[in-house]
């Protein structure tokens, strides 16, 4: 009966963990090369081993084929084809999937519990011929070694410190499956989160074309939905903090600004939040002049414009935790 339960147990956990992997949205051909690239990894040292053939059953099932696709798959590894080989590599070349690919394949190597020359070999031919860079593949590497080991912490840390890298999500089944998703949740719980939005936690200086494209490229926390807050979301965390918005436009804005600068409570808030007294840009243009966008000073609580070639201060916003 406990070894009943504790199949029943692995089966659930797998059948979970592998509906997040990415594969399971392309196309079925692609699906398709991905397990016969993953089995010809594994007979890297001319053997595919019971460990080995257990991944391969268990991605065959979570990309919604039959056992007998397994069968095939093992078939076409003992008894490659140099033209779909070459299939394979140009159809995964120029997708994200390829880091998904490659992150499975270090992983089938490592089931029978040695990591043998001859498949580190294969490892390095993927690596160059899916054109993935040095820098990349030594994040792969590293990437597969903290999942390997289980490391979550160091994993929350180089997801959140590796900017350029893919998101999360690609790997968010693996996450699951070596039961560390609770571990990496409260992580994650710690990106700051106020009046609505999720923020990133530094403060950069840039223009604000700058801005824009660092906004859009951004790769941090797990996630990849990264903007620049509008002006009136810059605003509210002035408001949210006891502070009046104020515009240079505005009759009385001396006094105003006064009085923001001399609020102790409001100045304690805004720099508890992660701001300081400068300038941020926000996303919104300036109407009157397209060459001008808005960004809000939080020392005196107030919103301008300024030319979106000057530099200010930058964070960047999401729209849910």
């Amino acid at each position: 009966m406990a070894k009943l339960k504790e199949l029943l147990q692995k089966v659930k956990k797998e059948t979970l963990s592998f509906q997040k992997h990415p594969c399971r949205e392309i196309e079925e051909e692609m699906r398709i090369h991905y397990l016969n690239g993953l089995a010809l990894m594994a007979m890297a040292d001319d053997h595919i081993c019971d460990k080995e053939k257990e991944y391969l059953w268990i991605l065959v099932k979570s990309f919604g084929f039959q056992e007998e696709m397994l069968e095939s798959v093992i078939e076409f590894a003992q008894n490659p084809d140099e033209d779909l080989i070459q299939e394979i590599i140009e159809s995964f070349a120029t997708k994200d999937i390829k880091y998904n690919f490659m992150i499975d394949c270090m992983m089938i190597s490592s089931r029978d519990g040695h990591y043998d020359e001859s498949k580190e070999e294969i490892i390095k031919e993927f690596f160059e011929m899916l054109k993935i860079t040095e820098k990349e593949s030594e994040d792969l590497k590293d990437i597969f070694e903290m999942f390997y080991t289980q490391d979550v912490n160091t994993l929350y840390r180089y997801f959140t410190g590796n900017e350029y890298m893919k998101v999360v999500e690609l790997f968010e089944y693996l996450i699951e499956y070596y039961q560390m998703n609770t571990a990496y949740e409260r992580l994650t719980e710690s990106m700051p989160f106020f009046d609505g939005l999720m923020w990133t936690k530094e403060s950069k200086e840039m223009t604000w074309y700058e801005a824009m494209e660092y906004a859009k490229n951004l790769r941090l926390g797990g996630y990849s939905d990264w903007r620049l807050p509008t002006v009136d979301e810059l605003k509210e965390v002035v408001r949210s903090c006891g502070g009046t918005p104020v515009n240079l436009n505005d009759k009385d804005h001396q006094s105003i600004w006064d009085k923001n600068m001399a609020n102790s409570s409001y100045q304690s808030c805004y720099d508890a939040k992660g701001f300081t007294s400068g300038g941020y840009w926000s996303s919104s243009p300036y109407v009157s002049d397209t060459s001008n966008a808005w960004n809000v000073f939080f020392l005196y609580g107030d919103d301008d414009w300024d030319d979106k070639s000057a530099t200010d201060l930058v964070r960047c916003v999401r729209d849910s935790q």
